[in-house]
């Protein structure tokens, strides 16, 4: 009697508006992925050019991942993000999602300046003015094998998501649709590599892209499971 008691309260809530399903995808809080040293921008070159790095908004000191019901989250954290900094930096995240190589690229475009009819561009536009719009936008992008010898070449546009910039708590934290990057419960996101070197910042890029030097470059090797 009871358990039939309890079959009938859970087909009774499941039936109310607002109600989560069971097993539906949730809300989750950020988890930290990467950590790196404060003050290390631009050390492959000279140690003396960190203060730039700080002052340009690319000092990466935290990555973190929150899966949602419809989205996930890709935050990162820097030791300081003043105004409009985000959107004039480079940042590059490059992924894994269940084996699938998948990069977040910012470039200085508001997307409705070049999507006219619909059709979006096959990699960062050319089109796009430096000065076109005032949001922060991501470039989600999805890559081939080819890594090291054509790495944007090689690399797909799925689509272009605005970044939310909080310059208060110094994060960028770049909202992407499940379905754009083919993302499900159970699905595992991880480094591209080993040594999990698979986020930077680099020098302003007019249309996308991380300069190489100088820059910053995050170790991320903890790997994030989605529920």
């Amino acid at each position: 009697m009871n358990r039939i008691f309890m079959i009938l309260v859970l087909v009774a809530v499941s039936a109310v508006p607002g109600t989560v399903a069971l097993g539906a995808p949730k809300h989750h809080a950020p988890m930290t992925v990467a950590r790196d040293a404060a003050g290390d921008w631009g050390s492959e070159i000279d140690t003396a050019l960190s203060p730039i790095g700080d002052a340009l908004g690319q000092d990466l000191i935290a990555a973190a991942i929150a899966a949602h019901p419809d989205t996930v989250d890709f935050s990162l954290t820097t030791t300081s993000l003043p105004e409009g900094a985000a959107r004039l930096g480079a940042y590059t995240w490059d992924m894994q999602v269940d084996g699938q190589w998948w990069r977040l690229v910012n470039f200085i475009c508001d997307p409705t300046q070049y999507v006219t009819d619909g059709t979006p561009p096959v990699s960062a536009p050319d089109s796009c003015a430096p000065d076109a719009g005032a949001g922060t936008y991501f470039e989600v992008m999805e890559c081939g094998d080819d890594r090291v010898v054509n790495a944007f070449a090689n690399c797909g546009y799925r689509a272009v998501v605005e970044a939310t910039v909080d310059t208060g708590a110094s994060t960028i934290t770049i909202s992407v649709p499940r379905s754009v990057m083919k993302i499900k419960r159970g699905s595992l996101i991880t480094p591209m590599d080993v040594a999990g070197n698979s986020i930077d910042s680099g020098t302003a890029a007019p249309w996308g892209g991380a300069v190489a030097l100088p820059g910053d470059v995050m170790s991320w090797t903890k790997p994030y499971r989605v529920r």
